[in-house]
This record gives structure tokens, sequence and C-alpha cells, in this order.
């Protein structure tokens, strides 16, 4: 009887180039379809590719692998972590997700440090009265109150025209 030679253990197969760009773009974008757009797989069967190779064990692990590697070197990075939500704020604005857009701008100014931006933009703190040229400043007392010397609507003047009241109970049928 001879002695039989040990059984070579499997290597797995490496992933071809397109496989690669696949998992790049999935971490990249946390969507299988657009990762397969991305690696270069039909528009049209996107979604049914993202699907297929999802379910390859290769594949879920090469992603796991890119993860845990960003994960830990780059994670706490605030370079990285910032970089990560330009990359958030320009694919909102591209998709028109404007709220996402500008959550993606508050934490990175909470991120650089700008975190105590001024309580006009949070809506904390009343705005101040804008001037326009010509005019004359309210009295210290009044600014942001407008009060007429008649109750109800004022009157209106065309130019040319005769003086109309506002008042919506003159504006009856048959005439003012």
């Amino acid at each position: 009887m001879r002695p039989q030679a040990p059984t070579p253990i499997p290597t797995p197969t490496p992933l071809n180039p397109r496989q690669e760009r696949f998992c790049q773009g999935f971490v990249v974008y946390a969507t299988a379809a657009t990762a397969a757009i991305e690696a270069g797989y039909s528009r049209k069967w996107s979604r049914k590719q993202g699907y297929r190779l999802l379910r390859t064990d290769r594949i879920r692990a090469r992603i796991r692998e890119i993860q845990s590697s960003l994960a830990a070197g780059h994670g706490r990075d605030m370079d990285v972590l910032l970089g990560k939500l330009e990359v958030v704020y320009c694919r909102a604005i591209e998709d028109h997700h404007f709220y996402a857009a500008a959550r993606a701008v508050e934490l990175q100014a909470k991120l650089g440090g700008m975190a105590k931006l001024p309580a006009l933009i949070s809506g904390d703190t009343p705005a101040p009265p804008v001037m326009i040229p010509g005019d004359t400043p309210a009295p210290p007392g009044i600014q942001g109150k407008t009060e007429s010397a008649s109750p109800g609507p004022p009157d209106y003047q065309p130019p040319g025209g005769q003086r109309v009241n506002l008042k919506m109970a003159n504006l009856k049928p048959g005439g003012m």
C-alpha cells in the first residue's frame, strides 16, 4: 500500500479586476447596483449583477476585508472622516438631496472645529433688522414691530387712480 500524498488545501481564486472594482465601489457607495455600474457592468443589469455578486462568499469576504482595513487605520483620522463627508455631500448635491447635503456640511463643520457656529444659523437668535438704503431706522424700542395708526389693512392708492380701501368687507359685488 502506498502512502497517500496530502491533499492540497484549495487556495481561493483571486477576484478578477471587475469584481475587485465592484468590492471597492460597494464600500464607497453602499449600494450593489451603483457599485456594479462603477465596476463596468451593464446599467440595464446592474441590480441583478450586484445581487449576484453580493451572494458570492469571496466578494463578501473581500468587502469585509476592505471595510476592516479602512476602519482600523483610517476611521479615526480627521482628514479621512472629512473626506468621507465630502463624498456624501457631493453625492447628495448630485442626487438633489439637499437636506442630506446640508447635514454633511453641518457634520464637517463640527468635525473641523467649527462646532460653535453663530446662533443665527441655528435660528436660536432673531436676525438683526435689515436696513434698506434710504430707509430711516426705527426707534430702539420698536425694532421688529410695525403698528399702524388704524387697525386693519392700509389704504392703497394706485398711481393716477382712485384711493381704494383694502378691507375685505368693502369688496362686495357691485362696486366700491
